[in-house]
């Protein structure tokens, strides 16, 4: 919990709010915060313990869920869809990936390395292949209310994460979204 007396300053502008602020939510005199941040007084314990459980608790507040960084606006695919359909699909948008779904529920996943893979493996025609035919396992589906720190771990093992919602599909999440997030703020 505790950082250095001198962190209080950096830790509060990264959250985004004013001396004044966080005295109030610390219950103690905004001066006091001031001559802290100046390195112009020791507080005493009771007073840095103040303000740094003002700190975390502002911190959690602003932590991101899955929710904040989602992309809701997800092109599917269904088991059985042409591939060539598919392929043409994954073009027009520029992915390379895309969520096969069946009734609206996450069933497997459609992506350039596995359709490549199924295609030298086969000997059926482009044309003749549908999306079962290369459809890899379904990536791990979590919650909408979930931590954006538990998606992160995952996408460390898997190219995306589907979010639901009661069981259908309300958005996705890949490593490019959350790197957009922080990058935008």
């Amino acid at each position: 919990m505790f950082s250095e007396l001198a962190e209080i300053k950096r830790i509060r502008k990264r959250l985004g709010i004013t001396q004044a602020q966080l005295a109030k939510l610390a219950g103690v005199s905004q001066s006091l915060v001031a001559k802290i941040e100046a390195g112009r007084l020791n507080p005493t314990y009771t007073n840095a313990v103040a303000i740094f459980n003002a700190l975390e608790k502002e911190a959690n507040a602003y932590r991101l869920g899955v929710k904040q960084v989602m992309n809701t606006r997800v092109s599917a695919a269904r088991p059985e869809d042409r591939l060539k359909t598919v392929i043409g699909q994954m073009r027009r948008y520029g992915i390379s990936q895309l969520p096969v779904l069946d009734k609206s529920r996450p069933a497997g996943l459609v992506t350039e390395t596995g359709i490549l893979k199924a295609m030298e493996g086969s000997r059926k025609a482009l044309d003749e292949l549908s999306v079962k035919d290369v459809m890899e396992e379904c990536p791990p589906v979590i919650s909408m209310h979930a931590s954006l720190d538990v998606a992160a771990h995952l996408l460390r093992y898997f190219p995306i994460v589907f979010v639901s919602k009661n069981g259908l599909l309300e958005g996705v999440v890949t490593k490019a979204d959350i790197l957009d997030k922080v990058v935008k703020g």
